[in-house]
């Protein structure tokens, strides 16, 4: 008798226990509003985990944004594109032009946000100083191409000087003439030697471009951006398009064309640019729907 009572004892004890803890279960989720509303320091409901999207985890304001709800899962799939590249060994050389204030720096910064650093980086093209400018005019971009395995961005590149320093007289027109000439034969060789050469206009109206300025020559944290040429770019915005629109005929070609990113609505670009990228290439598991892009966003330059 004495072991089949303390085997009661025992299983009552248990049962209390689990009825107190359904029984504070049950506090916290009846009761206890006003204790949750006020901080609940009495140890009410327990702390939940990050919102998940496409098993993605995103904590704080990301889980209630409508733009990192969308495009976090696109990052994903453009991560997997460059696990898949990375272990193929392939070089992989994404170039982006665009006006002052287009949003080039922020697209690129998209593109890398999640990526893997060790296999990818990015390099913004400064006017050459005074060795560069006694060098063969493509000799201080070489450095800047990607060796196997990785991702490289060129924020401006060597089309500079087809369109920006054409009409800024950094250039004479016979020296724009003979890039435009050269410059085909000289990515053919790259990609003859494995470099893949994705080649984006991130395009802005002339409108959208001026408020942009505006409000980065009016900022006292942002206007260290400003430069001469970004002063100088309303006035030019027609020649800048112009010269644009020669570089693209001359130098879109089927293995490496130029594609118009839209950037009036910096996100939608953002968006879109990394689906039509991404969809560009197969890799394993790829969820083709979600790089289903805007075709009045992105499309083709020529």
């Amino acid at each position: 008798m004495g072991k089949k009572r303390r085997r009661e004892k025992e299983r009552a004890a248990k049962a209390a226990a689990k009825a107190a803890k359904a029984e504070k279960r049950g506090g916290n989720k009846g009761g206890n509003k006003g204790g949750n509303k006020g901080g609940n320091k009495g140890g009410g409901k327990r702390a939940k985990g990050p919102a998940m999207v496409e098993g993605i985890p995103m904590p704080g304001r990301k889980s209630r944004d409508p733009f990192y709800q969308t495009i976090m899962p696109i990052q994903l799939e453009l991560l997997k594109l460059q696990g898949q590249l990375k272990e193929d060994g392939e070089k992989m050389l994404v170039i982006v032009e665009g006006p002052s204030a287009a949003g080039k720096n922020a697209l690129v910064e998209r593109f890398m946000e999640f990526m893997m650093p060790r296999g990818v980086r990015a390099t913004t093209i400064q006017p050459p100083n005074e060795v560069e400018a006694g060098q063969w005019y493509m000799q201080r971009f070489m450095n800047n191409l990607p060796v196997a395995g990785e991702f490289a961005f060129m924020i401006g590149s060597w089309y500079t000087r087809a369109w920006a320093e054409t009409v800024s007289g950094g250039c004479t027109e016979a020296e724009a003439d003979a890039f435009l000439n050269y410059i085909p034969a000289f990515e053919r060789y790259l990609m003859d030697s494995g470099v893949k050469i994705f080649k984006i206009w991130l395009n802005i109206s002339q409108e959208e471009q001026g408020i942009r300025l505006k409000e980065l020559n009016s900022s006292d944290l942002l206007h260290w951006k400003m430069s001469q040429l970004d002063c100088d770019d309303p006035s030019k915005y027609d020649d800048h398009i112009a010269a644009k629109e020669k570089m693209v005929e001359r130098t879109s070609t089927p293995a490496a064309p130029w594609i118009t990113v839209n950037g009036d609505d910096e996100k939608a670009a953002q968006i879109n640019a990394i689906q039509y990228f991404v969809s560009q290439f197969n890799y394993p598991e790829k969820k083709g729907g979600l790089l289903e892009y805007n075709t009045d966003v992105v499309f083709p330059a020529s």
